[in-house]
């Protein structure tokens, strides 16, 4: 069965991630040990810094120059790459009242896709105009939310009653491969997935010491969890590889 990883920060010098590219290959050469077949580079993007509706020539610019550098870093794995794993790209997009205002955030999705992995802020508890920010990318963009790493959020693991409605919404669910042996966490966790709440994983990987560990979470999950639910991550992993 395929292994797929949708959240990593891996390509060089774009984020608090990956500084150079031998660490990059570093990385991916220890991922695609542990069972990754494949692949998409994350990098952050952080919204709530620039004026997303192309009124403002100094956030166009930094547009831009996100768009190219993130261009030249995956040029840059490409060239010395020399594994089998197959990659994609899209963005970390950390969310704020910004993006309701983008004129095109396709940019930001997994290449040739509609889905995109967001961020909620890091003290969220999903109040009611972060919730909009969704509802907005799905009926004003035509975008499909992911929502990343939900177990940093209490509300989103401890309330089924909102976690449903963003899932009805259209907002699909990302958990991090480390969480999944995470003491006190995992069996949140493999209730949720057995539930059916749970859509991709990934290992948001930044270095050696931080993620770069998804054989590990991956096994506890097939361990505890329904073969159903593992074998149904892993065909929703195969939609963001289309493009």
């Amino acid at each position: 069965m395929n292994r797929y990883d949708i959240h990593t920060h891996i390509l060089p010098r774009l984020d608090d991630g990956s500084p150079d590219i031998d660490i990059s290959m570093v990385l991916l050469e220890e991922l695609e040990n542990q069972g990754v077949t494949h692949l998409a580079f994350t990098p952050h993007f952080y919204s709530q810094y620039v004026d997303m509706s192309g009124n403002d020539e100094q956030s166009e610019k930094i547009l831009q120059q996100y768009f190219q550098s993130r261009k030249d870093a995956l040029q840059s794995v490409l060239r010395e790459y020399e594994g089998h794993m197959r990659f994609t790209y899209g963005a970390e997009v950390h969310m704020s009242e910004n993006i309701i205002h983008a004129k095109d955030l396709s940019p930001l999705c997994y290449h040739g896709t509609n889905y995109l992995l967001a961020e909620m802020p890091y003290d969220s508890v999903m109040a009611e105009n972060e919730v909009v920010w969704l509802k907005t990318l799905i009926e004003k963009y035509n975008i499909t939310p992911i929502l990343a790493h939900i177990e940093r959020y209490t509300v989103l693991v401890t309330d089924k009653k909102l976690l449903s409605r963003l899932r009805e919404m259209g907002c699909k669910v990302q958990i991090n491969t480390e969480s999944l042996y995470t003491r006190g966490l995992s069996k949140i966790l493999f209730k949720l997935i057995n539930e059916g709440y749970v859509d991709f994983l990934g290992s948001d990987t930044h270095s050696t010491m931080r993620g770069c560990d998804y054989h590990r979470g991956y096994m506890e999950m097939v361990k505890h969890c329904d073969s159903s639910m593992v074998e149904g991550i892993a065909h929703n992993g195969s939609f963001l590889f289309k493009g």
